[in-house]
């Protein structure tokens, strides 16, 4: 199951929102590497993020998710960075507060 996949709600069981194994091996055949362009960190290496936060209760969507190395990890989390995916095409918008944003198409668009 690749979408919206429920996480134990019950508030006294604290629970981290985790992609699924069906997830992870779908956004690892997406991205061989971390979802910033030009990061070389392979995805065995990266950390899958929730585009939008992830809530007690909340599902844990692929639509939602990108494997981000620790350091783009990190500078989404406290450097002002921010990311967006559009939904259906997975163009990913990367926005850091000193350079104009960048745009790219998903890396499986090259392949072929």
């Amino acid at each position: 199951m690749l979408r919206n996949v429920p996480h134990d709600s019950r508030p006294h069981v604290p629970i981290p929102a985790l992609a699924n194994l069906d997830q992870r091996r779908a956004l690892r055949a997406m991205y061989p590497t971390c979802a910033v362009p030009d990061c070389p960190v392979r995805f065995r290496d990266c950390k899958i993020h929730h585009i939008d936060p992830w809530k007690p209760g909340g599902f844990t969507d692929i639509d939602k998710l990108l494997p981000l190395c620790d350091c783009h990890h990190d500078a989404l989390h406290h450097r002002g960075w921010t990311v967006r995916l559009e939904p259906g095409t997975r163009y990913l918008t990367v926005t850091r507060p000193d350079v104009q944003p960048i745009t790219v198409p998903p890396p499986y668009a090259f392949a072929g």
